[in-house]
C-alpha cells in the first residue's frame, strides 16, 4: 500500500494535475476567430420635429422625417487573422437598416482604421452596406460613422468563427473562463481525493468522505448555476428580438389596412 509521503503517490497526483492544467491552458489558448461590433446611435431629427409647420428637411430631393447618426465599431477580438473570404459568399459582412435608408456620400462616411494594411470598401446595395476588407489582424479596429433613418444592424456568417455584439462578448468571455477554471479545480480536487482513498483508504473515515462529496456537489451546482444564468440571458435576448419583430410585423399590417 502506498503511503501519503510516497513519491509514487505524488507522482500520480502531479500527473493528474499536469494533465488538467495542460487542458486548461489548451482551451484558453485555442485558436479562435471572433469579430465583435457595437453601434452607438444618436437621433438628430425625430418625427415630432419634422411635424413643425414650415420646417422641411431634404436630402438629395427626398424629404427626411427622421435622421440618426450611428458610430459603428468592428474589432477582431480573436487570436487569428480574419479575411473577407472567411465570410459566407451568400451571407457576407454587411450593415442593414430596418424600415429606413442610408445617406451615403464620400464626405459622410468617415473611416478611422488602426492598421494601414486594410483595404476597406463600403458598397451600398439596396438597404445594406457591404463591408469589404483584405484582412483584419487581432485587435484591429474598424470605425466609421453613418447617417441613416431606421435602425441599423450588422449581419454576416463567419464560417469558422463568431460574429458577436460587443455588449455580450465580455460576459461570454468571463463565463467561459470561469467555467473552465472551476471545472479544472473540481476535477483536480476529486481526482486527488479518489487517489488518496484508493492508496490509503484507512485514513478516510465517513465524515471525510462526506465532506469530499459535499465539495463535489457544491462545485457542480456552482458550474450549473453559471451555465443556467448564461443560458437565461441569451434566451431572454432571443425572445426580445422575437417580440420586436412581431411588433414591426403588426405595424406593417396596420399600415396595409
Amino acid at each position: 500500500m502506498l503511503q501519503l509521503d510516497s513519491s509514487a503517490l505524488w507522482g500520480i497526483v502531479g500527473l493528474v494535475g499536469g494533465l488538467l492544467i495542460s487542458a486548461f491552458f489548451y482551451l484558453i489558448g485555442k485558436k479562435k476567430k471572433i469579430l465583435t461590433y457595437s453601434i452607438d446611435t444618436v437621433t438628430l431629427v425625430t418625427k415630432t420635429i419634422s411635424q413643425i409647420p414650415n420646417l422641411e428637411i431634404y436630402f438629395k430631393g427626398k424629404r427626411i422625417e427622421d435622421l440618426s447618426s450611428s458610430k459603428v465599431i468592428i474589432e477582431n477580438k480573436g487570436n487569428e487573422v480574419i479575411e473577407i473570404s472567411d465570410f459566407a459568399s451568400l451571407d457576407p459582412l454587411r450593415i442593414e437598416v430596418e424600415s429606413g435608408d442610408f445617406f451615403i456620400t464620400e464626405d459622410i462616411i468617415k473611416n478611422i482604421v488602426t492598421s494601414k494594411n486594410i483595404n476597406l470598401k463600403i458598397q451600398s446595395e439596396d438597404n445594406n452596406l457591404k463591408i469589404d476588407f483584405e484582412f483584419l489582424k487581432p485587435k484591429t479596429v474598424l470605425e466609421f460613422i453613418i447617417w441613416h433613418t431606421g435602425v441599423l444592424k450588422i449581419c454576416g456568417d463567419l464560417k469558422s468563427g463568431k460574429l458577436k455584439d460587443c455588449s455580450d462578448y465580455p460576459f461570454e468571455k468571463r463565463f467561459s473562463f470561469l467555467s473552465i477554471f472551476l471545472s479544472c479545480i473540481a476535477c483536480l480536487t476529486i481526482s486527488i481525493c479518489l487517489l488518496l482513498m484508493i492508496v490509503n483508504p484507512v485514513s478516510f473515515d465517513i465524515t471525510t468522505k462526506f465532506c469530499i462529496f459535499i465539495i463535489y456537489i457544491i462545485s457542480v451546482v456552482v458550474i450549473l448555476f453559471i451555465y443556467l444564468f448564461y443560458s437565461y440571458r441569451r434566451l431572454l435576448k432571443h425572445f426580445k428580438k422575437i417580440w420586436e419583430n412581431l411588433k414591426k410585423s403588426a405595424k406593417k399590417v396596420t399600415k396595409i389596412k
